[in-house]
């Protein structure tokens, strides 16, 4: 059975009051408010897209030695094909994975997986939670919570949407900023890493995945510390910490991605869009 792995981006807006409860603001039972399960087509994993910006080799067997195929532009359409043989491992530029047995138009042969995934290549310029609402537009918008009930859903409120293609937003903004969580299914930690970049994220653009902690940095003089967490499955958290001084405490910059025991992965941001 093919397994699902759901991915979890969180974006949070931190103010100078710092993280806790708000003081003057009460939550309401979350159950008195309807909660509602998103029902949209499921994504067709078959099909995936390249997110390599030079393009992606295709060869006949898999292996970098291997003769090539053909070479297919960013942001292309592809199709997962089915392979009896067993998968064959490779690491490349940090990101570890297996060849994928692919076509692209009448060509067949193996790529590497670190380099597409399930959703279209961003449009220039545009944002994360902009790309969703813009291409794949929720059809349902549920308030799940109101930790002020006079307040409006721009301040004290929670609110989940449903988009076309499986992927759930669940937007929180209150007094002390604002969280909003994505829920992209069919998503790695690595493919979600790659996908990010082709954001223009100011945080990830002189990042590479990374396989160990350590400290970089970066052109303009800043260091940017990273922590690597891992077990034997594999990555169990990555962060990227832009640290400022002790006076702009509140203005630090991280990108913080977890896989959760459920085997969903998250992916927070922290004044970082």
């Amino acid at each position: 059975m093919k397994s699902l792995i759901i991915l979890t981006v969180v974006f949070l807006t931190a103010t100078i009051a710092g993280c806790g409860n708000n003081g003057g603001a009460k939550s309401t039972n979350s159950s008195a408010l309807p909660l509602k399960t998103g029902k949209a087509a499921a994504i067709d994993f078959k099909t995936q897209y390249v997110y390599a910006k030079s393009g992606l080799n295709i060869r006949k067997t898999p292996s970098l030695s291997s003769e090539l195929v053909t070479k297919v532009p960013f942001g292309s359409k592809l199709e997962l094909m089915d392979d009896a043989k067993p998968p064959v491992q490779l690491t490349y530029e940090g990101l570890k994975g297996v060849w994928k047995l692919v076509k692209y138009g009448t060509d067949q042969g193996y790529a590497f997986e670190g380099f597409f995934g399930v959703f279209p290549v961003p449009q220039y310029g545009i944002g994360v939670k902009e790309y969703f609402t813009k291409n794949y537009g929720p059809f349902e918008k549920v308030v799940t919570n109101k930790y002020n009930v006079s307040a409006t859903e721009d301040y004290g409120w929670d609110i989940e949407c449903y988009f076309n293609c499986g992927v759930k937003m669940h937007l929180t903004a209150d007094g002390f900023g604002t969280v909003d969580t994505i829920t992209l299914p069919g998503m790695t930690i690595q493919q979600a890493f790659v996908f990010l970049k082709l954001f223009d994220l100011p945080l990830l653009k002189e990042m590479t995945f990374p396989q160990k902690s350590g400290v970089k940095t970066l052109s303009g003089g800043d260091e940017m510390t990273i922590t690597v967490v891992t077990d034997v499955n594999g990555f169990e958290s990555l962060m990227f910490e832009l640290k400022k001084s002790v006076y702009e405490k509140n203005n630090d910059i991280w990108i913080k991605l977890i896989k959760t025991n459920d085997g969903t992965a998250s992916v927070s941001f922290g004044n970082g869009l």
